[in-house]
């Protein structure tokens, strides 16, 4: 199959692509990392990586994934092999029942 534009297949299909608001961030990829959240329009600084999605956007995805007749996943939404960014993965996945 051909490369697809995401853009195009939402406007194609009419459907809605939801991504994170805010995020949980660290200076290092480590479950000890000092963690910070920002919000799309402050960025993620340099030096630094999103290891979760913030609480705004842990609040809005099971909402969105139990209304969901199909979901594109691409992966766990935060870094669930550490307990202090697996929180987004968790609550989707636990809420959204």
């Amino acid at each position: 199959y051909p490369p697809v534009c995401l853009g195009s297949l939402r406007r194609a299909a009419n459907v809605k692509l939801h991504f994170p608001v805010d995020h949980v961030i660290a200076n290092k990829f480590s479950n000890d990392a000092e963690a910070t959240i920002v919000t799309d329009e402050e960025g993620i600084p340099q030096k630094h990586m999103a290891l979760d999605v913030g609480p705004l956007s842990r609040e809005r995805f099971p909402g969105v994934i139990a209304r969901a007749r199909t979901i594109l996943w691409n992966g766990p939404l935060g870094v669930f092999e550490f307990d202090k960014f697996a929180l987004g993965t968790k609550r989707a996945m636990v809420d959204a029942r």
